[in-house]
C-alpha cells in the first residue's frame, strides 16, 4: 500500500484540525480581553454614576432638612488609579459662566471651553475634569439640582457665584463643603 503525501496539511508541519485548533484558541483568548476592558470600563462608569448619585442624595437631603440649618461635609471615592481607576483628577462645581476662584479652576474651565466644547451657556454645574477619562456615556457633566429646583450654589462669601474644582486624593477620596442657613433658599458648595 503507498503512503499518500498529504503536502498541504504539512505547510506548518502539522494537521488542518491543529492549525484551526490554534486559531480558535486565539480568537477565544481576544475576545475574553475585549469582555475584561468591556466590564472595566462599565466599572469606571458605575463608579462616577454612583459619585454623582450621592452627592445629588446630600444635597437634596440638605436642601430638605427640616432644621433648616445644615452643614456638613460630603466625602465619596471615586477610584483615581489601578485597573479600576477612572483618571479623573478633578471635580469641579459652578458654571462656566462663573468666575474662577483659582489658577487651577481658570486652567480647568478654559480646557472644559476651548478643548471639550462645553458650552459656557450650558445649565452644568458640576464636572469631571477629564470628562473623558470617567465615562464615555456623557458623564463628564452634569445638572445638580433638586427635582425641578435649583438648590445649588457656589457664592463666595461676596457673594459673587464662583466657578471652583476639588482635587480628587490618591486614594480618589473627595470632600466637598455642603452649607445652608436657615433663610437660604439654596446648598452652598464650597
Amino acid at each position: 500500500m503507498a503512503k499518500i503525501n498529504k503536502r498541504a496539511q504539512e505547510v506548518f508541519g502539522m494537521s488542518f484540525s491543529m492549525i484551526f485548533a490554534i486559531i480558535l484558541i486565539i480568537f477565544i483568548i481576544a475576545v475574553a480581553f475585549f469582555a475584561i476592558k468591556h466590564f472595566v470600563g462599565l466599572s469606571k462608569c458605575t463608579n462616577v454614576g454612583l459619585f454623582y448619585d450621592d452627592l445629588r442624595e446630600k444635597v437634596r437631603d440638605a436642601w430638605s432638612s427640616s432644621s433648616g440649618r445644615y452643614e456638613a461635609d460630603f466625602t465619596a471615592k471615586i477610584p483615581k488609579k489601578g485597573l479600576f481607576g477612572t483618571g479623573i483628577e478633578y471635580i469641579c462645581f459652578g458654571k462656566l459662566i462663573d468666575t474662577p476662584s483659582d489658577a487651577t479652576s481658570t486652567d480647568i474651565k478654559e480646557k472644559l471651553i476651548n478643548e471639550y466644547l462645553f458650552d459656557p451657556s450650558s445649565e452644568y454645574n458640576v464636572f469631571a475634569y477629564p470628562p473623558d477619562k470617567g465615562c464615555d456615556s456623557g458623564l463628564g457633566a452634569i445638572v445638580l439640582k433638586c427635582g425641578s429646583a435649583d438648590c445649588v450654589n457656589t457664592k463666595d462669601s461676596t457673594g459673587a457665584s464662583q466657578f471652583f474644582c476639588k482635587p480628587v486624593a490618591d486614594d480618589g477620596s473627595i470632600t466637598v463643603n455642603l452649607r445652608k442657613k436657615s433663610q437660604d433658599y439654596q446648598i452652598t458648595l464650597w
